[in-house]
């Protein structure tokens, strides 16, 4: 059995904690490579650290700022197309809860035509 990262364990605890759903996983890989393009391919989310974060960003992520008590700084981010309902309801609950109020969902990407 692969050993689950110590954030993963602690976010699974902190969502537990706040009555939220259990995280879904569909895809787990010890490869940090990886995960940025799994994510922009549409695969899911991930919690990464600011640096991987940022590269994220650089590459076409959503990033978000997570709030939560945790012994990092996290940030949630996820492809710029239209998520999947599901994967669109974890942002916004995960956005409402470290914030306090509903979450905005992001701006449909322009596409050049009116």
């Amino acid at each position: 059995m692969a050993r689950q990262s110590e954030l993963r364990v602690w976010f699974a605890a902190e969502l537990a904690s706040r009555e939220l759903p259990p995280l879904n996983t569909v895809v787990e890989t010890a490869h940090r490579d990886a995960i940025i393009p799994l994510v922009l391919s549409g695969v899911g989310l991930a919690v990464l650290p600011r640096p991987e974060a940022r590269a994220a960003e650089r590459l076409g992520a959503v990033v978000r700022t997570m709030d939560f008590a945790v012994p990092h700084t996290c940030y949630l981010l996820h492809r710029r197309e239209p998520l999947s309902p599901a994967a669109q309801a974890f942002v916004d609950i995960a956005l409402e809860e470290v914030t306090g109020r509903p979450a905005a969902s992001p701006e449909p990407p322009e596409t050049g035509h009116p």
